[in-house]
């Protein structure tokens, strides 16, 4: 149960003891599963990602407006090993929210033994501790990523950051080149270049 009580607001983690003493379930809302990963060794890691949009329909006069907000939030790891056990649960904390979905989500790239996920972050979620919850980032963040291994140890980084160049990138539609390599466009007002980043 401990980790629906990681990196979230002081609120939030009141909400989740008073459910816990009234006898109720935890569960991440809007949950959606995202990736099966299969390992070698019969094991396998399940990944979710918390998702919702908001729409809002108004009037001004004659004229109706619609705008929608998408919610891209944490991820949820999950390890079943060879056995069928679940072995454990990882939170891996974002608030990606914007009226555009361009860039949100994740992508994954399992390699070596290890699973690197990538994802647009807010910089200041680097080195976020466990009683702190992230803070929100727009589709002009850092690329950051994870290294998650089998045992549940977790890895962040900053892999770069667009910004300094002025540059946007889509993570997710990402395409593996090779083992340890993924080939991806970054954008610059209209104009786009191709990207490689490779896993050492």
């Amino acid at each position: 149960q401990s980790v629906f009580k990681e990196y979230v607001s002081d609120r939030t983690a009141k909400k989740i003891d008073k459910k816990a003493e009234k006898g109720e379930g935890m569960s991440e809302n809007n949950l959606e599963l995202r990736r099966v990963i299969f390992g070698d060794d019969g094991s396998l890691m399940l990944l979710g990602e918390q998702y919702y949009s908001v729409t809002v329909t108004y009037q001004n006069g004659n004229m109706t407006y619609t705008r929608t907000t998408y919610f891209y939030l944490d991820i949820i790891a999950q390890y079943i090993d060879a056995s069928g056990n679940q072995a454990w649960t990882k939170k891996i904390p974002k608030k990606q929210v914007s009226e555009s979905s361009y860039g949100f989500s994740f992508k994954v790239m399992p390699y070596n033994g290890f699973n690197y996920l990538f994802f647009i972050d807010n910089l200041k979620n680097l080195n976020l501790a466990k009683d702190q919850a992230p803070a929100v980032t727009g589709p002009n963040g850092v690329l950051m990523g994870v290294r998650l291994d089998k045992t549940g140890d977790m890895q962040k980084f900053e892999v770069f950051d667009p910004r300094e160049l002025k540059e946007r990138i889509d993570i997710v539609d990402a395409d593996r080149l090779d083992a340890n390599t993924l080939i991806d466009r970054v954008w610059k007002k209209k104009v786009s270049k191709i990207c490689l980043m490779e896993i050492n």
